[in-house]
């Protein structure tokens, strides 16, 4: 167990880290549901695009999440470093600042699928962001951003994040593997 003062440190390290998806509420549900089962305490959690007039908004889905391809594809230095900037620079230079890592971020994309002719790192996007925003365990190392040539695939994990669980006094670790299909 750890101190008091361990534990606030713990988990501010954890609450600093966290981002906001505020859009995703809309274009992802949530189905909760308690399974009977020998083990007590199981819940199964689903989660799925919304639907509209019969049909899963995936277009929609897929333009809100494109929305996080920067945190996701690019180092939280680099970025926050950035965001440090804000209103010390001119509004113009921060706004071209900002477009040139969105920019670098959708590249990695574009060029990950032009080599391999496929590209898992939409997958790794999606449990990217579902990681960070329904377990709100953020992401503490990605593999696209140490990417040292983009010819080769980067094996292993997909993403690293952590949490705090309260109830436990515990520091939580996740690792995510991505896979998706057309």
């Amino acid at each position: 167990m750890l101190e008091k003062s361990h534990q606030l440190d713990v988990e501010a390290f954890v609450s600093a880290l966290r981002r906001e998806y505020p859009k995703l509420s809309v274009r992802i549900r949530e189905l909760i549901h308690t399974i009977k089962c020998d083990c007590d305490g199981v819940t199964l959690r689903l989660h799925y695009p919304a639907i509209a007039r019969g049909q899963a908004t995936v277009q929609e889905l897929i333009a809100a999440i494109s929305d996080y391809i920067t945190p996701f594809a690019v180092h939280r230095k680099r970025i926050s470093d950035l965001e440090s900037q804000y209103g010390e620079i001119p509004p113009e230079q921060y706004r071209v600042e900002c477009e040139r890592l969105q920019k670098e971020a959708n590249d990695v994309f574009i060029k990950a699928k032009k080599k391999a002719n496929k590209s898992g790192e939409a997958g790794e996007l999606l449990l990217f962001v579902l990681t960070e925003w329904i377990l709100k365990a953020p992401q503490l190392l990605a593999k696209l951003p140490l990417k040292t040539s983009r010819d080769v695939p980067v094996h292993g994990t997909d993403g690293i994040h952590v949490g705090y669980w309260p109830e436990k006094d515990a520091l939580c670790i996740y690792w995510g593997e991505a896979k998706t299909r057309p």
